[in-house]
């Protein structure tokens, strides 16, 4: 274990989980990615008038291979007009339909435009935690800005599993990739500006 490790955890004893080698795995590009609002055509969320066809509405598509239509509109159709992006560039890099069905938490996987996105199934209360599951079971880290307020469910009487301890894990890393990236831009910023800056007081510093 390497001291970095070691102090981002803020701990000096031992782990008792290490998972070094799958969150340094997980693609940091989802770290800075934010949702982005859509409005399926046509979309009433009435999925009836579908059913006796074969395609969803022009536009989008539910990417869940080895599903009937009747079965992605019960089980995998979008919730809500939010799509939260993924950094998947083609079909190839999906999981075949029963692997790729095991790794989303109560959201589904939309293809627009070429693009892919995740999208809830779900809603009616605060999903962050499930967002952020589905990101790093398919191999991202969760995005900071779904990170910063992830919602504690639970307390003392909560026992927290290998897969919750994971998913912490791998939202640490994200706040840790964004944080960096940040460090970064302000020294970079500050070698081009900072004799300007002398002498130069701002109503908040850092």
């Amino acid at each position: 274990m390497n001291g970095a490790t070691q102090a981002e955890a803020g701990l000096s004893h031992p782990f008792a989980y290490d998972f070094s080698e799958e969150v340094s795995s997980l693609c940091e590009n989802t770290a800075y990615y934010r949702p982005t609002a859509y409005n399926y055509p046509g979309a009433s969320w009435d999925w009836d008038k579908y059913r006796a066809g074969d395609q969803l509405p022009s536009g989008w598509s539910i990417a869940l291979s080895g599903l009937t239509l009747e079965e992605r509109l019960d089980s995998w159709s979008p919730c809500t007009n939010t799509l939260y992006p993924l950094a998947i560039k083609s079909h190839k890099e999906v999981p075949p339909g029963v692997q790729l069905i095991k790794k989303l938490d109560h959201t589904t996987l939309i293809v627009k435009d070429g693009s892919f996105f995740l999208a809830l199934t779900k809603s009616g209360r605060d999903m962050r935690w499930e967002i952020c599951n589905s990101y790093a079971r398919l191999g991202f880290l969760p995005p900071a800005y779904f990170v910063r307020r992830l919602p504690r469910y639970g307390d003392g009487d909560r026992e927290w599993s290998r897969d919750d301890k994971f998913l912490l894990a791998a939202c640490r890393r994200s706040l840790v990739v964004v944080r960096n990236s940040k460090q970064r831009d302000l020294a970079t910023f500050l070698d081009r500006f900072g004799k300007e800056l002398d002498g130069v007081r701002a109503v908040v510093e850092d």
